[in-house]
């Protein structure tokens, strides 16, 4: 995880059939941007099939979920603003508003 005082970052892998933990919220807004493979992303009650190519802004304070429902491992950049995750713990959780989801050309 690298981290600035705006923003923090990860790559993270999840396996076949596995999720990135319990469905959480987290203080600042995050971003996932789906690399390779696909994920099932739950925000609130929307589901949204996240894959290559994908980017998903999840608002501040709204409770999500991911994991891989695929047969190969996913892997995904996520970017937190402002820094909101100690290790790997969530941060002052509270609802929010609903996620927003775009694809971004493949180079």
């Amino acid at each position: 995880m690298q981290r600035t005082s705006q923003t923090q970052a990860a790559v993270m892998t999840i396996e076949p059939g596995g999720d990135a933990g319990p469905e959480e919220e987290h203080s600042g807004d995050q971003i996932i941007y789906i690399v390779e493979g696909e994920a099932l992303v739950r925000v609130q009650d929307q589901e949204y099939h996240a894959r290559p190519g994908m980017l998903l802004t999840i608002p501040a304070r709204t409770r999500h979920f991911v994991k891989n429902p695929g047969a190969t491992p996913v892997f995904f950049l996520t970017v937190y603003a402002p820094p909101c995750i100690d290790g790997f713990s969530a941060a002052r959780p509270c609802l929010g508003s609903p996620a927003v989801l775009s694809s971004v050309p493949a180079r």
